[in-house]
């Protein structure tokens, strides 16, 4: 799940690509919690699936493979 994450961001974020190991995890611990903290958000129906997608630099079909791939509901909260 991890390294989807490390292609996710480096294939989204082009600083991404030339960043050394600490500033890849700093990206990644940030990414995780921004994730943690807006499906939070859309659990509780304070912001919509978009909304959290435009949030985290994808499009909402990137988001719902994401989510998937953790075994998170994207729908029928």
């Amino acid at each position: 799940m991890r390294n989807d994450l490390l292609k996710l961001i480096k294939a989204k974020f082009p600083s991404a690509r030339n960043a050394t190991p600490l500033e890849i995890e700093l990206m990644v611990r940030g990414f995780e919690g921004k994730l943690k903290e807006l499906y939070s958000q859309f659990q509780n129906g304070d912001c919509s699936f978009g909304y959290m997608a435009e949030q985290l630099g994808l499009n909402t079909w990137e988001l719902e493979e994401l989510l998937e791939r953790r075994n998170l509901k994207v729908r029928n909260l």
